[in-house]
C-alpha cells in the first residue's frame, strides 16, 4: 500500500481487507495466499500496480 496512513479508511469500506506482502520473499507471499484463501476461499482477480 502507497499510503499505510488510509489502511483504516478503506477497511472500513465492505469487502475490503488488506494483507502484507513483500512479492520477493516467497514465504510472505505464501502467508498472504494462506490468508487470503482462510477470508475469501477463493481467488477471482488479482492486479498488479507499480
Amino acid at each position: 500500500m502507497r499510503t499505510p496512513n488510509k489502511e483504516t479508511e478503506l477497511t472500513q469500506q465492505n469487502k475490503i481487507k488488506l494483507y502484507t506482502l513483500d512479492v520477493t520473499d516467497e514465504n510472505s507471499v505464501d502467508k498472504a495466499t494462506e490468508g487470503i484463501l482462510s477470508d475469501f476461499g477463493t481467488v477471482d482477480v488479482v492486479t498488479y500496480r507499480t
